[in-house]
């Protein structure tokens, strides 16, 4: 994920999911309370300073529990 993307994702209304969310947010609510506390947290981290790994990380799990779809 470039920091580009990572500012889109910021700026977009739609989740990886489909579902909307929040701007300034990662995941929509449903998304981001099937991560860890760990994850969670760490996508707190600033674009530069680890962010877009996390994000990737996340985009991950959700895939494995059937969240996301392997194109998102």
């Amino acid at each position: 994920m470039t920091k580009a993307e990572a500012l889109a994702n910021f700026k977009s209304e739609t989740c990886a999911c489909g579902n909307g969310k929040a701007l300034l947010y990662s995941f929509c609510r449903c998304c981001y309370s099937r991560l860890s506390r760990s994850q969670q947290t760490a996508l707190w981290r600033k674009i530069d300073m680890g962010y877009q790994e996390d994000h990737m990380t996340a985009l991950a799990t959700l895939r494995r529990l059937g969240r996301v779809k392997e194109a998102a």
